[in-house]
């Protein structure tokens, strides 16, 4: 988990909190779910 995965994060990082949020349903636990 380095440079290789915070390249591939930046790109999925639109769609990770946006389905973070749907299945958590909190703003405070998808930011922490991306990192």
């Amino acid at each position: 988990m380095g440079s290789s995965y915070g390249s591939k994060r930046q790109h999925v990082h639109s769609c990770v909190p946006v389905t973070a949020k749907k299945f958590y349903g909190y703003h405070s636990s998808d930011e922490p779910f991306i990192k």
